[in-house]
C-alpha cells in the first residue's frame, strides 16, 4: 500500500476512535464547555487507546527534523509535509478533521 493510502486508512481508523470516544463523553464535554471560561474548553483523557497513542508518540519526527518558528508570541517547531513522516503521524493529523470530528465538537 503506498503511503498517501496507508496515511488515509490511519486516519479514517483514529477519526473513529475519536469521534466515537467524544460521542460517548458528549453530555459530560459539553458541560466543561458550558462551565469554561474565559476561554471555553474542555478535557477528554485517553481520548485514543493507549496503543495508538504510544505508537504515534514513538513515531513522531525529532525535533532536528521540524522546521523552527519563532514570532514574539511563540516558539514552535512544525512539520508541514506529512508524507515525509510514518503514516499514523499524518493519520492523526488528519483525524482531528475530520468531518465525523469536527461534527461532534
Amino acid at each position: 500500500m503506498e503511503h498517501a493510502a496507508r496515511t488515509a486508512a490511519e486516519a479514517n481508523r483514529l477519526a473513529d476512535a475519536i469521534a466515537s470516544r467524544l460521542a460517548l463523553e458528549a453530555e459530560v464535554l459539553g458541560a466543561q464547555w458550558k462551565a469554561s471560561a474565559p476561554v471555553e474548553h474542555f478535557v477528554l483523557d485517553d481520548l485514543l487507546p493507549e496503543r495508538d497513542a504510544s505508537a504515534i508518540a514513538a513515531r513522531m519526527p525529532a525535533a532536528e527534523e521540524l522546521q523552527l518558528k519563532r514570532s514574539l508570541r511563540e516558539s514552535k517547531r512544525v512539520g508541514v509535509q506529512i508524507e515525509r513522516y510514518d503514516p499514523i503521524i499524518g493519520g492523526a493529523l488528519l483525524a482531528f478533521h475530520d468531518p465525523r470530528v469536527l461534527a461532534i465538537v
